[in-house]
């Protein structure tokens, strides 16, 4: 069975979970630097969560990324207009040395915007 931490063993012999004031202010005084410690990591784990961006499920299929030739046909421009534009960067990712793929999502964006 797991131990206890010093909280865990406060809240069992509590019977429920009163405010943290109450548990800091009854505590046992040679038990302090355990409750802060617990209540230090606790704190971590908030604002970790905190500040972790949200992951959120799409409904619809993954990003695709496409060639040259087909962000191309997609945008009815050349492949080497798509290559060498500077405002398609943003939307394209090097895969290796001699492998670019553009984010058909990128590109749909990239399109809104110009149209508006």
């Amino acid at each position: 069975m797991k131990e206890l931490s010093p909280v865990g063993e406060f809240f069992a012999e509590s019977g429920g979970s009163p405010p943290l004031e109450s548990i800091a202010r009854t505590f046992a005084t040679d038990r302090l630097p355990d409750l802060l410690a617990d209540l230090a990591r606790a704190q971590a784990i908030v604002l970790t969560r905190l500040i972790t961006p949200i992951q959120t499920t799409k409904n619809e299929e993954a990003d695709q990324l496409l060639t040259a030739s087909e962000a191309a046909t997609f945008l009815n421009w050349t492949p080497v207009a798509v290559r060498r534009s500077a405002k398609l960067r943003p939307y394209r990712k090097v895969l290796g040395p001699r492998s670019i793929r553009w984010s058909r999502d990128g590109l749909i964006r990239f399109m809104n915007r110009a149209a508006a």
